[in-house]
């Protein structure tokens, strides 16, 4: 379960996340962004106390930046918030593998080769 706290600091709102971002907090964490992209500063969001971030975690974060960036703001995400992603990769046994991307086999956004499945 999460806890949010709201405080400005240096100019900017500033958005403590304290626990674990699971599906059941998802919507809390992106009405907490939300609020703050009303208010004229940037938005940083501290990871410190994060534990874990599910994978709706995670794409609620990803939209929160979207809808931040299409409110003329900026969002900013402590490092800690890559420390959680790594243990997330980690424990779903990804440590050894490497990801490409399909540029890197001759894919393009165009379509110029069919994909295999």
């Amino acid at each position: 379960m999460a806890e949010f706290s709201i405080k400005e600091a240096k100019g900017r709102n500033e958005l403590v996340i304290r626990g674990d971002i699971t599906i059941a907090d998802a919507l809390q964490f992106r009405d907490a962004v939300y609020r703050l992209a009303k208010k004229r500063k940037d938005i940083y969001i501290c990871c410190i106390e994060l534990n874990q971030c599910d994978l709706t975690g995670i794409q609620i974060m990803f939209s929160t930046y979207q809808y931040v960036q299409n409110q003329k703001k900026k969002l900013y995400v402590s490092e800690e918030f890559a420390a959680v992603l790594t243990r997330m990769y980690t424990a779903a046994g990804l440590e050894n593998h490497s990801f490409s991307t399909a540029e890197d086999h001759g894919y393009t956004q165009h379509g110029d080769q069919e994909v295999g499945i």
